[in-house]
Parts: C-alpha cells; structure tokens; sequence
C-alpha cells in the first residue's frame, strides 16, 4: 500500500541478479550493537542476527536489514524500497508512477535525489530504480521454501512516515497462507501484520532475516500479501535485461502553445501536461469549442482552476448537485482562463465537453504544453486474442477493436493480478451510451476480475474499453474467446 498524495482516477478527475539464491551478499548487513557483520550472516546466507540467548528477535532482525530498506518519495506518493546488487532499489510500481525519477532516502538520512525508474513489470507491480550510491549493504532475496503457515514473519518499510529523517518500522505476524494465482503463474504470500500506507515495495522478512516477498497489497483490510521473492527476481531480471512491461512516465515533449483536440463524447478527455519550473508562471488558455470542460491540477490531485462545465460534468459524474462541490472559476474573457502555477510542479490540464456527440476543441497556450497521446489505443483483437496491456497513471482507461458479425457471442475476460479491472463493448457506429458494462465477476486474487459474454447485435467493428478502477498504475491481460454458450 503506498501513501498517495494525489491524483484522483482521472475518469473522475473532472470530479474534482540470477534465480533465487541468498538473501545477502558477503558484506553483510549492518553489524548490531553486540556484534560483528560477520556474525549477521547466517548458513543460509541471510541477513539475520542472533541475541546473546541464541534466539532471533524482531530487534536483531529490524537492526540486520534496517540500513537497507530505502523511503521512495515522489509528488504523488511515498512508499519503501529494498537495495539489492548493484546498487538497484526494488519497489512497487504503483509507488512511483507516473515518474521518470524520485527520491530515495536510506536510514540515517542520505539522499538520492533523481534518482532514474530503470523500467517495471507492470503485471508484478515492481519497479526498479537506480543506481543509487550508498554504503549500506546490499540484500538478496530468498525463496519461502521450508516456511509453514503458523511460522514467524515480519514486514519491515516506511508506513505513514512524515519523518525528515525517515525510519524503518517493523510489524510481527504469521504467515498465514500462500495464495497462489495461477493466471499469472505468482505467488503471494499472505501475513497478519500490520500493514499501512506507504510499506508498499517493504520487505517481508522471515526469521532468518531473509527478504522471501516485496509488499504491496492488502487483503480483506486485515491482511499483507507480498509477491514471493522468486517472482520479485524473475521481474528484476526481466528489467534489468531490457524486458518488463512498456512505461510511459510524465511526457517532456514534444511541446507546443496551440493545437485541436478532437473528442469522441462527453466521456472522452484529452490531457495536456507541463513541468513548471523555478519562477512563478502564470497559465493562460484560450479555448474554442462547444460547451468546454477544462480543469487544470498538479499532479499531487490539488485542483487549480475548473470551470463550470467541468463542474457540471462532475456533478452528473457524482451524482450531487453542482452547488455541493464549490465555485468555479470565471473566465477573465470568453473562453479564456488565467491560473497562476506552483513552482517546480507537474501540472495536468484536461479539456472536455459536455457535448454527447463530442467536439473539436482548439487550444493556444501562454506556456509550452505537451499533448498526452496514449499510443496504445485501438489495437486489433481477435477472438483467440490473448493481449497484455498497462493503463498507467495518466490514462483513462484502453480501447481495443473487435470485428465481430451480428449474432457472434464472444467471452471476453480482463484479469489484473492486483488490480480492479472493468471493461465495456458497444458497436463503433453506435457510441458508448448504451454499451454493454462488465465490472466484478469474481476472479482473481480479490475476485476483481471481470468476465463475461457478449453478443453482437449488429455487425462491424466494436470497441471493447477497458477501465482501471484503481486510483494507480494497472496492468492486466484481456482474453477473447468463443463463447461455450455459442
């Protein structure tokens, strides 16, 4: 679970090294007060530390891989990371989307400022960043083999820290099963210690103080699940070799001051982004269209200007009265608007329309503007199709096309292993107004998945959408296939 500090589903933004081996090089982890480094390092090549007593306690354990857990920091949110070789750090991918780079801070305060997203897995939610400099020692990940239900283990990360000087905190629970999801071939294990906001990219630590998952995830609000650390490696490795899932971080470029954007229906959103820098600067924005929505925020979720349209979107989106969700800001001449920016800040403008028959909005801009272009949209499926996507941070969702003939019925699944996923089908020539909406079907991991079967009423292209309704980054797979009903 990362500690989000903003932005809202943007389909509401309107609304306001190898296979698994041992857990530490030779080094060591930091040495406690009693003893050495040498003596951190079990037969098993774990960074666990024993008491006078022979026994392993929670503080040998919190003093064995302390220095090596990391405070992940970005505008958007916070969470915990794990240093392995090479001076990579290891999260969660939710934790640093939709940034090209964040902040890491180890125990005892150093900082890594900019520090660069190598690439992610995104159906594993990992992240990989780096390198980082720093002397704390490396660990390594562990496979759970030979641990039993009802054995010790302890999830060690930055939970709501507010700190300067962020600290690790340790929780003690169970490890209560091992949930295993077969779509996806991972392994999750599941704890009762206590999880919050921000542990997301900890470590789950057994007894031995080796690193067996990554957490991230919360099960019926009273349990952790971590992905095992042989997925965690499998996906660490796909990244570092130049695999992993597609990432579209905040775009840079390339910019512009004017332009048209042409929207399908008063569901459709086109999203303009710029970086601000150390001066204040002040956003002018012109805008030519029918009954335009335009709201402009920071990437944090703060609403900087909305006008009424947009509120009038969000109040059909939330189903409250417009007047409940506050004033809206007047334009200083007929289509234009002024919004002074904060300082070195990502800023997301959307632009949209109340028309249900969509319209063609031009812009000219006092800043340089970057037009977001999810190119990913549209792609062929097939019946037979098995397609893995990613909607990231800045998207509103993903939109396939589908051939299909009047009377095909066709059984379309999208499955996300950490995901809420929901998909809707409706003939292209017909628009979205009556599509056929598909939410929570009782698969998967959280049983979030969504399945069901479709039926064509007429015949020609149809666009299959699919929603995140997660507030993070979600990758998924969408499955076409016959329908054992046709």
């Amino acid at each position: 679970m990362a500690g989000r500090r903003g932005l809202r589903g943007l389909l509401a933004a309107l609304c306001v090294a190898g296979v698994v081996g041992g857990c530490s090089n030779g080094d060591g982890a930091g040495p406690t007060d009693e003893q050495g480094a040498e003596e951190q390092i079990t037969e098993e090549g774990c960074a666990g530390a024993t008491g006078a007593d022979g026994m392993t306690t929670p503080k040998d354990l919190l003093a064995a891989v302390n220095d090596s857990l990391a405070f992940v920091e970005t505008p958007v949110a916070f969470g915990s990371g794990v240093l392995i070789e090479g001076g990579y750090v290891v999260t969660n991918l939710h934790v640093v989307d939709p940034l090209p780079e964040v902040s890491v801070t180890f125990h005892g305060g150093s900082v890594s400022e900019q520090v660069p997203v190598v690439g992610v897995d995104a159906l594993a939610d990992i992240a990989v960043l780096g390198p980082v400099e720093t002397e704390a020692p490396p660990l390594g990940l562990s496979d759970h083999e030979g641990l039993e239900r009802g054995d010790e283990v302890f999830l060690v990360g930055y939970p709501g820290e507010v700190d300067a000087e962020p600290e690790p905190a340790i929780s003690r629970g169970i490890l209560s099963r091992v949930r295993r999801l077969e779509a996806f071939e991972q392994t999750y294990l599941q704890t009762d210690a206590a999880i919050g906001a921000g542990q997301s990219g900890g470590a789950l630590v057994d007894g031995r103080g080796c690193v067996i998952g990554i957490s991230g995830l919360a099960f019926a609000e009273e349990f952790a699940l971590a992905l095992s650390a042989a997925d965690v490696n499998a996906a660490v490795e796909a990244i570092l070799d130049g695999g992993g899932s597609t990432y579209r971080p905040f775009p840079d470029g390339p910019v512009t001051t004017s332009g048209t954007l042409s929207l399908d229906d008063a569901d459709d959103v086109s999203l303009l982004t710029l970086r601000t820098g150390s001066a204040r600067e002040t956003l002018r924005l012109s805008l030519t269209g029918e009954q335009v929505a335009v709201q402009v925020m920071d990437l944090a979720g703060e609403p900087l200007l909305f006008n009424r349209e947009a509120l009038e979107l969000a109040a059909e989106l939330e189903g409250v009265p417009a007047d409940q969700l506050g004033a809206p800001d007047e334009p200083v001449a007929p289509g234009v608007y002024e919004v002074e920016l904060p300082r070195q800040a990502y800023i997301v403008v959307l632009i949209g329309t109340q028309r249900e028959d969509g319209a063609d909005i031009a812009f000219e801009s006092s800043l340089d503007l970057v037009v977001y272009e999810d190119d990913d949209d549209d792609r062929r499926l097939r019946v037979g199709d098995r397609v893995e996507g990613v909607i990231d941070g800045l998207e509103l969702q993903d939109r396939y096309l589908l051939d299909l003939e009047e009377g095909d019925e066709v059984n379309i699944r999208v499955a996300s292993p950490q995901g809420d996923m929901a998909f809707a089908v409706w003939p292209l020539d017909q628009g979205p107004a009556d599509s056929f909406f598909v939410d929570d079907s009782d698969g998967g991991l959280f049983g979030l998945d969504a399945e069901d079967v479709y039926r064509a009423e007429v015949s020609g292209t149809h666009v299959v959408e699919v929603v995140s309704l997660l507030q993070e980054a979600s990758g998924y797979v969408i499955e076409v296939g016959p329908s054992d009903e046709g």
